[in-house]
C-alpha cells in the first residue's frame, strides 16, 4: 500500500483509506461530491428544528469575517439562543473545530430580565472551487454534527442560573453526550438521502454507497483520547498544550496523529 520502512503513527491514516478502497471500492473523494456545505447545513437545520420543535432563521449581528453567518433560535415565537456559525478553513484561523459559548442563559437577580444564551460554532473545512459549493467529506458532516450537539445543549437549556446553565457545570463524563447523539444521525439513511446531492447531477447519494460507507465504518481510526477530558470543555482539543499527555499535536478536534496507549 505505499509503506516500504516501519510502519509510524501518522501512515495509519493513509493506509486506513488505502484499505478502504481496496476492501470496499470507495474513497472519501467519491463520497463527499454528495456532500455540498449548503444541503448538509439545511438537512442539519431540518432534523434541529424536527427534533426540538424551534425554527433556525438567519439573523443580524456584527461578525468578524465575512463568511461567519449569525442565526437565531426560536421556539414558538420567543427567542432560545443565537449563535455564530464560522465554517471555513482561511489563513491565520486556528485549526481544528470547536463550539464554545460567547454569554450563557441567565435571569437576572436584579431586574428579572432573561438573558438568552450565545454560543459560537466553528470549523476548518475546505472551499468550494471553481464556483462551486464547498464539498464536504463525510468526517466534515460528523464533526458539524458533533459541534452542533455542544451547541444545543448550551442554546437549549432551560436553567435560568448561569453557572450551571447549557455548558457550564457539566459533569466531564456527561459532557460529550449531546454531541455524540448527534452525531448518530450521520449515520443513519433516512437522514443521509435528504442532506446529500451530487454537486453535479443533484442526485441523492446511492444506497448502495451508503452500505460502503457503514461496512467501512468498522475500519480503525487514530483517536486522541486526552481530547476528551483534558479540557472541562471537551469540544476543544488541547493536546498541543498538553504534550505530556498527547504525543504529538493533532490534525484535528478529536483526532490525533498517535494512539493513546
Amino acid at each position: 500500500m505505499g509503506i516500504t520502512g516501519p510502519l509510524n503513527a501518522w501512515d495509519v491514516p493513509y493506509l486506513s483509506e488505502k484499505l478502504k478502497e481496496a476492501r470496499y471500492s470507495f474513497s472519501e473523494q467519491e463520497v463527499k461530491q454528495y456532500f455540498t456545505a449548503p444541503k448538509v447545513l439545511a438537512g442539519l437545520f431540518k432534523i434541529i428544528e424536527t427534533l426540538f420543535e424551534v425554527s433556525i432563521r438567519a439573523d443580524q449581528a456584527p461578525v468578524w469575517h465575512p463568511a461567519v453567518g449569525f442565526y437565531r433560535i426560536e421556539r414558538e415565537g420567543q427567542l432560545v439562543g443565537q449563535f455564530y456559525l464560522d465554517p471555513p478553513a482561511r489563513a491565520g484561523k486556528r485549526g481544528g473545530a470547536w463550539m464554545d459559548d460567547v454569554r450563557g442563559r441567565w435571569q437576572r437577580p436584579d431586574t428579572g430580565v432573561l438573558q438568552t444564551p450565545v454560543a459560537h460554532l466553528v470549523c476548518n473545512f475546505a472551499e468550494g472551487v471553481n464556483g462551486q459549493p464547498a464539498l464536504l467529506t463525510h468526517d466534515d458532516v460528523i464533526t458539524l454534527f458533533h459541534e452542533f450537539g455542544h451547541g444545543l445543549h448550551h442554546m437549549l437549556t432551560q436553567v435560568n442560573e448561569r453557572d450551571v446553565s447549557g455548558i457550564s457545570g457539566v459533569e466531564w463524563d456527561a459532557v460529550e453526550l449531546p454531541s455524540q447523539f448527534m452525531e448518530n444521525f450521520c449515520w443513519e439513511w433516512s437522514v443521509l438521502r435528504h442532506m446529500t446531492a451530487h454537486v453535479e447531477t443533484g442526485e441523492p447519494l446511492p444506497r448502495a454507497l451508503f452500505d460502503k460507507m457503514l461496512a467501512a465504518k468498522k475500519l480503525p481510526k487514530t483517536a486522541c483520547k486526552p481530547c476528551a477530558k483534558s479540557s472541562f470543555r471537551c469540544s476543544t482539543c488541547w493536546c498541543t498544550q498538553n504534550t505530556t499527555r498527547c504525543k504529538t499535536s493533532c490534525r484535528c478536534s478529536h483526532k490525533c496523529a498517535t494512539r493513546w496507549p
